[in-house]
């Protein structure tokens, strides 16, 4: 029985097939109906998770301890201005009949420095700094008071306060019986607050009455 001779244009065109697959494969190609073939990886720069923001955490403090809280100066009212002067107090004469008075103007206000000097701006009395540093402070708080009667003209200026770098410069005027000043300076590195200058005022009343 003769078997059927194989037909070599099918093989051809097998061969022939593929070639063609294999070209497609080489140049990246794919064959029609093929499936696509799985694509490669891409890498990519890793980018940080953002950081979550954490609340600051309160001290931790005993019981009955309050925590620590920056200190801020708040003055307790607007400080205030006379309309009527102040005597001075008689007192006598000399540095140590003043010098109670100062003491308890300096433990009132908190001052470092307290002067008190007459109408010609001599010191009588002081406490705390001294020497050219205490004569520089009474001049000028003297000048200062001297421009404020400039500027108003019509009145004398009777208690003025000065921001200095270290600290406050309060003047209070107090009226003699010939109408005359005796200044009071007082040097308040704290700084004066409203409350403060309502307890001396009260002190100055009180030792004009006395």
């Amino acid at each position: 029985m003769k078997q059927p001779k194989p037909d070599l244009n099918a093989n051809s065109s097998d061969d022939l097939e593929q070639a063609r697959a294999l070209s497609r494969r080489l140049q990246g190609g794919a064959p029609r109906g093929a499936p696509a073939a799985e694509p490669g990886y891409v890498s990519f720069a890793r980018t940080p998770p953002p950081v979550p923001a954490v609340p600051p955490v309160p001290p931790v403090v005993g019981p009955g301890v309050r925590p620590a809280t920056a200190h801020v100066s708040r003055p307790s009212g607007p400080l205030m201005s006379r309309r009527e002067p102040l005597k001075a107090p008689n007192v006598g004469f000399g540095p140590d009949a003043w010098n109670a008075l100062l003491d308890a103007s300096v433990a009132t206000v908190a001052a470092d420095t307290a002067l008190l000097m007459d109408p010609a701006g001599l010191i009588i009395a002081s406490r705390g700094r001294g020497g050219d540093e205490l004569e520089a402070v009474g001049a000028r708080l003297m000048v200062a008071f001297e421009q404020a009667d400039r500027i108003d003209g019509e009145r004398s200026t009777l208690s003025m306060s000065i921001e200095l770098h270290r600290g406050t410069l309060h003047g209070v005027r107090l009226a003699q019986a010939d109408g005359s000043f005796l200044t009071l300076g007082l040097l308040i590195p704290a700084g004066l607050t409203g409350e403060r200058q309502a307890r001396l005022l009260t002190l100055l009343a009180a030792a004009d009455a006395t």
